[in-house]
């Protein structure tokens, strides 16, 4: 799974560039299918388990470009590193030794305390000058939308804020070592 996250957060960060906003979730288990109907070219499956469900229901609990990462699975990715499950506990406990760069270092629970979501907007190779000026131009495309949209965008922006947030911590905390 800590070999998907890069490559997920390349996806959000390449759509969210190009303007469009991404949301979805990770839940643990392995998406069961079976076939339901083929034809010459193409192919139809119905889940067998309960997996996109669960996904799905957890994409619908909040608004906004994220990716959310279901409790147990956030519990399994940081199974060594435990007091990250918390907010507290990653500004207490900064573990050195995992890397700036480390997708573990991305997983943070949301505001709501429901789920946990990457970070996807923390980019180490993207200055922090930036997140000012996104967050400025989504505030003012928020202005021109309808209230649902808007909130899209609203919360979008909270997470852009808590991506710089936690980028400026791990700085801090790791520079002090």
């Amino acid at each position: 799974m800590q070999r998907v996250l890069p490559q997920l957060q390349k996806i959000y960060l390449e759509l969210f560039r190009k303007g469009l906003l991404l949301r979805g979730a990770l839940v643990d288990g392995r998406l069961r299918t079976e076939p339901r109907l083929e034809g010459n070219n193409f192919r139809k499956f119905l889940p067998k388990n309960d997996t996109l469900a669960r996904a799905v229901g957890l994409e619908k609990t909040h608004k906004g470009a994220r990716l959310l990462i279901s409790g147990k699975l956030a519990e399994y990715l940081l199974r060594e590193i435990r007091d990250w499950l918390t907010v507290d506990g990653y500004i207490r406990n900064a573990h050195p030794e995992v890397e700036t760069t480390s997708m573990l270092r991305r997983i943070c629970p949301t505001p709501t305390g429901i789920a946990y979501e990457l970070l996807c907007f923390w980019d180490t190779g993207l200055p922090l000058s930036d997140y000012a000026a996104e967050k400025s131009t989504m505030k003012e495309i928020g202005e021109f939308v309808d209230s649902d949209t808007a909130t899209h965008y609203h919360e979008t922006i909270g997470l852009l804020e808590r991506s710089e947030l936690r980028d400026l911590r791990t700085r801090s905390l790791l520079s002090t070592l």
